[in-house]
């Protein structure tokens, strides 16, 4: 909406501002101190038909060429040094991460959804 003009602000995925940015639409990407990030995943699931195949996937797509297809594709970063970023992309150790503790919001998930939903009751 802010590329369409109808609103001059937005909080969003740096990879879907990039993407608008790569097809000239005149916004600027910022990235605030203490921003925070998200990791895409593969896994293969426990006891599944066929683990050989879905290991041998695994290590396919971990690959450098399927990792740069999906950076190309999603204008997505990657922590694979050999990878190129996105045009526009700013490289992760310039950007002031959170200070996340998954210990510790492993240990207070529930109680943090316990609050979350008290706070946002229907």
């Amino acid at each position: 909406m802010v590329a369409a003009g109808e609103f001059l602000i937005a909080i969003t995925f740096a990879h879907d501002a990039l993407k608008a940015i790569s097809a000239g639409y005149p916004i600027a990407l910022i990235h605030p101190a203490g921003v925070s990030w998200d990791i895409g995943s593969v896994s293969l699931i426990k006891n599944g038909p066929n683990p050989a195949g879905g290991k041998k996937f695994i290590d396919w797509v971990l690959g450098r060429d399927p990792i740069q297809l999906i950076v190309d594709l999603n204008f997505e970063g990657s922590l694979r040094s050999d990878v190129s970023l996105p045009l526009g992309a700013t490289p992760l150790e310039k950007i002031d991460l959170v200070d996340y503790k998954l210990d510790w919001a492993a240990q207070n998930r529930q109680r943090a959804l316990k609050q979350w939903g008290e706070l946002f009751k229907k």
